[in-house]
């Protein structure tokens, strides 16, 4: 079947045929890819370990403290308390996950997921390896940069929080809008970063202001994605717990985060103006799969 040998060249499709577009094409795509969808998404997994692992602590720790800030002393170490915690936190990760990015693994799957969007052939061990190579300083500093907006934003928002259940001042309850409408926007911005980063030679700085700006001029479609990932990550979780870790290491981040890498393509293209010849891309051959 070659579902492992990742550098062989599929049947793809006729050079004559008619072009889809749109969800049509994003379709076509989802099924004629499959088998290499989970491939990245394996690959991904392995390689994001390291940076789940941290998640999951950073969520351990953020997550009680939080809590007890905003709604003071609260006994966390009961099991029931401590199940939910385990629970919060598992969930949080595999958000963050999808959502966030994992490192240098993010980019690989950005540039293969852009690459499956533009019907290009891409070599997926050789292509992974490389763009994690490539952009390795940049995802290390982002990952920094996620974990510590995630501490002082999460322990911002629960005092805020406490500060307006205690006084009832509107001053507080602005306060903690701002907070969580920052970090939803800060987390949306994710979904255009690690693609930028493997478009354009760019310095983080404007990898960062491009991708709020493209974030805000397509605030309401980032909100559906991200409301459909949060949506099902918690079904999955509630309904099945036992089989989130096996379906998360399959398929469950490639399928998520196809979508959105199609939607974010699209988008790029669009908005902003690109030279196919200055993007980073290594791989011609158009027809192939």
């Amino acid at each position: 079947m070659g579902f492992f040998n990742y550098d062989k060249p599929g049947k793809g499709i006729s050079k004559d045929a008619p072009r889809k577009k749109g969800i049509f094409l994003y379709f076509e795509l989802l099924g004629r890819k499959f088998s290499k969808l989970m491939c990245v998404n394996m690959l991904y997994f392995l390689f994001s370990i390291p940076m789940m692992l941290l998640y999951f602590g950073v969520f351990l720790f953020v997550i009680p403290t939080a809590l007890n800030i905003a709604f003071g002393t609260l006994d966390m170490w009961q099991s029931d308390a401590l199940l939910s915690q385990m629970f919060l936190s598992l969930f949080m990760t595999l958000v963050c996950t999808i959502t966030l990015g994992t490192g240098p693994a993010s980019s690989s799957m950005a540039y293969v997921m852009r690459e499956f969007s533009k019907e290009q052939h891409v070599w997926l061990w050789h292509n992974f390896i490389k763009k994690m190579k490539e952009n390795l300083k940049k995802e290390i500093a982002i990952c920094m940069i996620d974990l510590l907006f995630i501490c002082f934003s999460t322990i911002a928002f629960a005092f805020y929080l406490h500060q307006y259940l205690s006084s009832g001042s509107l001053i507080w309850f602005i306060l903690s809008f701002v907070i969580a409408f920052s970090s939803l926007v800060f987390a949306l911005m994710h979904f255009y970063i690690h693609q930028l980063i493997v478009t354009f030679e760019n310095k983080l700085v404007e990898i960062f202001k491009n991708a709020f700006l493209l974030t805000l001029s397509t605030l309401f479609s980032c909100v559906l994605l991200a409301g459909f990932i949060i949506g099902v990550n918690l079904y999955l979780n509630i309904t099945i717990p036992a089989l989130v870790i096996p379906l998360a290491f399959l398929v469950l981040i490639s399928f998520f985060r196809f979508p959105v890498e199609f939607y974010v393509h699209s988008v790029i293209k669009k908005l902003i103006p690109i030279d196919e010849n200055d993007t980073k891309t290594e791989e011609e051959t158009i027809f192939s799969d």
